[in-house]
């Protein structure tokens, strides 16, 4: 059997040949590609998370700087990236990553992939869910 499958826009999208079984339900997270879009929804998410203050604090002054240079006329992708693999680095370290799940990886990736090369490092550190 071949599937043949265009565009797909949704949370949660299976494509299967036979049966499937899911235990535990399902959930899934759309965030735009827009880089702007894409911090508002990391801070939002970042708003559900529990980190420690000093964490928090270091996570939300990485973010002003990338939202900086995202916001800016013509976008700095340089000067954005360094402060977005810091807080990636950040929410893995304290397990907030593995703790909120998409709700924090979704936005990660879109900006990840928004920086391109530069979001390499970024993307790396993103566990596959």
């Amino acid at each position: 059997m071949t599937f043949h499958i265009g565009q797909q826009n949704a949370g949660v999208i299976n494509n299967t040949e036979g049966d499937q079984i899911i235990h535990g339900g399902q959930r899934g997270t759309f965030v735009s590609a827009d880089p702007s879009q894409a911090l508002a929804a990391l801070r939002a998410a970042l708003g559900e998370v529990a980190l420690p203050s000093g964490t928090a604090e270091a996570v939300s002054s990485d973010l002003d700087q990338a939202a900086a240079a995202i916001q800016q006329a013509e976008p700095d992708k340089e000067r954005a990236a360094g402060p977005l693999e810091r807080v990636t680095q950040t929410l893995k370290s304290t397990g907030a990553l593995a703790a909120a799940g998409a709700a924090l990886i979704a936005p990660l990736q879109v900006l990840g992939q928004w920086l391109g090369p530069l979001g390499a490092g970024l993307l790396k550190l993103l566990p596959f869910i």
